[in-house]
This record gives structure tokens, C-alpha cells and sequence, in this order.
């Protein structure tokens, strides 16, 4: 998430180089869990496929890099979510077949409401 800082987003030095990128949709790749991805330098082309990116069904994220993709996106939010919320969520979804009523999760991730 912090690529997309407002300080980050006006670095020079990144915006150069996202001038030089070209996202191309490839119609042959009939998945979400395959990527080509080609790289063009002065000193030739290079190229490699990723056939199953992590985080998708043929490469699964842990349930660790999960809850801290979550921990740190939601450290994000415009409404802050206050820490000992963020782990009680974390703790009921890693024990979800114990939890009896899956709206107290939305209740602590909208605090005040």
C-alpha cells in the first residue's frame, strides 16, 4: 500500500519508470492464473511466464501473509480500525468454524457504528 501514497505516486523517479510500462491483455491466456511478462533493455528482450502468481488457486496465499495483507491494508483505511480489533478479526477468521455470528466481525471493522 505504500506504493500508492500520495508522496509515492509524485516520486519522479517512479513515474519515469511507469511511463516505460504497457499493459497488454493477452486473449490466449484464458486465466487469471497465468502472466507473461516481457522486459525490453537496451541489451535485448526478456521474458518469463508465471504460471500460477501467489495469492491465486494454484499458488494460495498462508493464512499469515493473508492476515498481514489485511493488517496492513486496513492500517490504511480513512476510518482508522483500531488495532485490538484488527487482531479479534483476524483470530475469528482463522477460527471461523467456532464463530457463532459472523457480524460481529463487520461491528469491529466499523468502529462507532
Amino acid at each position: 500500500m505504500s506504493e500508492f501514497s500520495k508522496e509515492a505516486i509524485k516520486d519522479p523517479d517512479l513515474l519515469d519508470m511507469a511511463a516505460k510500462v504497457k499493459g497488454v491483455i493477452d486473449p490466449s491466456l484464458n486465466s487469471m492464473e497465468h502472466a507473461i511478462m516481457k522486459i525490453k533493455t537496451q541489451r535485448g528482450e526478456f521474458e518469463t511466464t508465471i504460471l500460477h502468481p501467489y495469492g491465486t488457486t494454484g499458488n494460495p496465499m498462508s493464512f499469515e501473509d493473508v492476515a498481514k495483507k489485511f493488517w496492513d491494508c486496513s492500517s490504511k483505511s480513512v476510518k482508522p480500525i483500531p488495532d485490538e480489533n484488527k487482531r479479534t478479526v483476524i483470530d475469528m477468521v482463522k477460527n471461523l468454524q467456532h464463530v457463532k455470528d459472523v457480524t460481529e466481525m463487520m461491528r469491529l471493522l466499523v468502529p462507532g457504528k
